[in-house]
């Protein structure tokens, strides 16, 4: 009974979300969603907030099992592929001060994102924070 609850809670925000934000949310085939730059300019701390709430649940998908993790929207390489394919530096710096909040251990847990030299180019925090928890 809680989980459908829960299910219609997040709908119900869902549906708030795009009322609000219109054409500025942008879906993907992972089932996860970012603001475009037009919901971007109407609230800055949309995309920062989206971001840290989807690392959030990589986090808590990768503790309860690790295997099934990677296969989920919220693996590391999705979430980092949706700020790549996002092409911009509101998301990418989103990323950023996202990622400089997160434990050692958290922080871990996205190595194999972090350390791809392909990233940094389009995220350059990638490469200090990689040097900060000595993931090299």
């Amino acid at each position: 009974m809680e989980s459908k609850n829960i299910s219609h809670v997040l709908v119900f925000i869902l549906v708030l979300t795009v009322s609000y934000f219109g054409s500025g949310v942008k879906f993907t085939d992972s089932g996860l969603f970012l603001f475009s730059s037009h919901a971007d300019n109407q609230d800055k701390g949309v995309l920062y907030i989206q971001i840290k709430q989807d690392l959030k649940n990589s986090i808590s998908e990768y503790k309860k099992n690790p295997a099934s993790w990677m296969e989920s929207s919220f693996s590391a390489e999705n979430i980092f592929q949706q700020v790549y394919d996002f092409e911009s530096i509101k998301a990418s710096n989103a990323l950023c001060r996202n990622l400089t909040q997160l434990s050692k251990k958290d922080l871990r847990i996205f190595k194999g994102e972090i350390v791809k030299t392909n990233l940094h180019q389009n995220i350059p925090c990638l490469r200090s924070i990689a040097k900060k928890v000595a993931l090299r």
